[in-house]
């Protein structure tokens, strides 16, 4: 394996189907189109919808990660994602967010 895949320097990555061609080959390829296959309708619509084919990384390297409560009742988070990383994806990873009214908490962790 590469060295560089533990130091956070190299990604895997996954396919977001859309227009064009992807650039994986061999036993990579095979298995993204077997799984698109299985999802041939979701797949072709995203052709149709105009999204172009692209590649995104698999893990989410989190930086300078820090957290305070500036008030009992408040997390507040700090960290620097990679360009193209959403900070909204971690945010949905750490909690879970239920309906007013259906804890005695108002957070859940």
């Amino acid at each position: 394996s590469d060295p560089r895949l533990s130091i956070l320097d190299l990604h895997p990555t996954g396919p977001l189907w859309g227009e064009g061609e992807s650039p994986t080959t061999g036993a990579t390829h095979e298995l993204e189109q077997s799984i698109a296959g299985r999802e041939a309708d979701l797949r072709d619509w995203l052709v149709r919808a105009g999204m172009s084919h692209e590649r995104r990384i698999l893990r989410l390297p989190i930086g300078r990660l820090t957290w305070h409560y500036p008030e009992s009742d408040i997390l507040q988070l700090e960290f620097v994602l990679p360009a193209g990383c959403f900070a909204t994806v971690l945010v949905r990873e750490l909690v879970d967010l239920v309906p007013l009214g259906q804890t005695d908490s108002l957070c859940v962790f």
